[in-house]
């Protein structure tokens, strides 16, 4: 496991360029974590990034 922290960082001084970062209410796995969707406070259960190489 790597924290959110840990993976931001390793792309600023390895030359990357964010360019996308969306966090998602529910996991990507697993149907039972829908339940999570759609509720007025939600926490990001999991994330897609995407970044290029500069």
């Amino acid at each position: 496991m790597h924290t959110l922290g840990e993976i931001l960082t390793e792309y600023v001084p390895n030359s990357f360029k964010l360019q996308k970062f969306t966090e998602h209410p529910h996991l990507n796995r697993g149907v039972e974590y829908k339940v999570y969707e759609n509720r007025p406070a939600q926490i990001p259960m999991c994330y897609t990034l995407t970044a290029q190489a500069v």
